[in-house]
């Protein structure tokens, strides 16, 4: 949830990240940008 905030994600974005497991990975992961990298 804190996630989607901070980033603005739209519904259609929620879906497609949690489809994908993202927020997963950003929310276990200790390096964001590394991986918000690989998805932009």
């Amino acid at each position: 949830m804190k996630e989607t905030i901070n980033s603005k994600w739209s519904v259609r974005e929620l879906q497609r990240q949690r489809d994908s497991l993202l927020y997963e990975r950003l929310t276990l992961s200790a390096d964001k940008e590394k991986i918000l990298f690989q998805y932009t």
